[in-house]
């Protein structure tokens, strides 16, 4: 991989009318309650990594999650999530599967691979016991999400839409596998074929749960609100394939990726390819912030302040997480290893006494200072002050305060 190439910058994907960055609030908390999650299954291996990137997910895509509860349920379902991809199609282990209680057939073909998937899905859906420890987790999984949300036609679409995603994704493994490329000599055909892959739908299905702002059911089918969510389920996608490219290219030889395809089928060379799918990523925000004109005749306001958030997310999680950094990656931004990917501004305010205004402002300045020496490369840096003694009235909870409340408290 030539290491000298130019490429656009990985945050030049964040266009203008999409949000800063930022990440939930309970990203903390929620650590330590995934901590406890994989304490009870310790006998299983790699559970603590997935739960990892569950979590790093679910706090860049959803980061106004309304609670802690909400954030463990959505990183523990993408948890599973990437575990299933993992097991049934990216990198099958026998020896995983055994842990988790799969048999082995279930993987030898996409049909076997299909019926299982249904299975689980009936499982996680409360129409099926568990009788596994993957369907253990699956049905909890399920249970804790339905009775969050406590949204029975929210939950049905929910269960459909991440059916049909399981449904394309191993359709799009079993062309691949027996060769049949169709999907991938054109742009318009891979396209059709990502949006589905990705799992746009359910993705943005779970924004709905994660803020408890839900579409009215008799909106589901309304043609705007589709053609909302198939080209945020595309910007989704392609904002995937940017990141994944180095480690589908190089470590995996897989050629479901749009740089991959734009070489292919444009016959461009890597770095005109990653140019021209980071415009395409840009486009396709470009047509979503286009569709707020139109989002207030149908009451979608809300939503669509959502999925800008779900879309910038999407981009800040790649740029963040360690999933995407390798020391040779084609993006220099990936080849730091040390990167941490929480950067939500952890402050509490103690119950044995009142926070302080001082306090309140060095926190907020101490967080601007953070993330302004992140932005220049400083790794790690080290803020320390001593404490005053003027009590701000009313702060007698233990909370965290985001950098947003910090400032509109000190800025009040």
């Amino acid at each position: 991989m030539d290491s000298v190439i130019s490429l656009p910058p990985l945050l030049s994907m964040i266009i203008d009318g999409l949000p800063p960055q930022q990440q939930s609030e309970y990203v903390y908390e929620a650590e330590e309650r995934l901590n406890h999650f994989v304490d009870r299954y310790h006998h299983v291996n790699s559970l603590d990594s997935y739960c990892r990137v569950g979590l790093s997910y679910a706090s860049y895509m959803y980061p106004n999650t309304i609670s802690v509860d909400r954030v463990v349920a959505i990183s523990v379902n993408y948890a599973i999530g990437f575990l299933l991809d993992d097991l049934f199609i990216d990198s099958p282990d026998p020896f995983l599967l055994d842990q988790y209680g799969i048999d082995r057939s279930a993987c030898e073909t996409p049909d076997a691979m299909l019926l299982y998937f249904d299975h689980l899905d009936a499982v996680f859906s409360q129409q099926h016991a568990p009788r596994n420890l993957i369907e253990t987790m699956m049905w909890e999984s399920g249970r804790d999400i339905l009775g969050l949300s406590n949204q029975e036609y929210w939950f049905d679409c929910f269960v459909q839409a991440v059916m049909e995603h399981r449904n394309v994704s191993v359709a799009s493994h079993a062309d691949l596998v027996s060769g049949r490329t169709g999907c991938f000599g054109d742009l318009a055909s891979y396209t059709k074929m990502r949006a589905g892959n990705m799992g746009g739908e359910f993705i943005q299905l779970m924004m709905e749960f994660a803020n408890n702002s839900y579409i009215p059911n008799e909106m589901r089918s309304n043609e705007f609100l589709q053609k909302v969510t198939s080209t945020t389920s595309v910007h989704l996608g392609y904002t995937n394939d940017v990141y994944s490219y180095h480690k589908e290219s190089s470590l995996e030889a897989n050629p479901r990726n749009l740089i991959t395809v734009l070489m292919e089928c444009e016959g461009k060379p890597v770095a005109e390819s990653v140019h021209r799918a980071v415009e395409l990523v840009k486009e396709y925000g470009r047509m979503i912030l286009e569709m707020e004109a139109e989002a207030a005749k149908w009451g979608l306001e809300k939503h669509m302040e959502d999925i800008k958030a779900l879309i910038a997310g999407n981009v800040y999680y790649g740029c963040m997480d360690p999933r995407y950094r390798q020391s040779d990656s084609v993006y220099l931004e990936h080849r730091d290893m040390t990167v941490d990917w929480k950067i939500a501004p952890l402050f509490k305010v103690s119950t044995r006494r009142m926070a302080t205004v001082k306090e309140l402002q060095v926190t907020s300045f101490c967080a601007e200072v953070q993330l302004k020496a992140r932005s220049c490369g400083v790794k790690r840096l080290q803020i320390k002050c001593s404490r005053v003694k003027q009590p701000l009235v009313g702060c007698t909870q233990v909370k965290r305060f985001p950098i947003g409340k910090l400032l509109g408290i000190v800025g009040g």
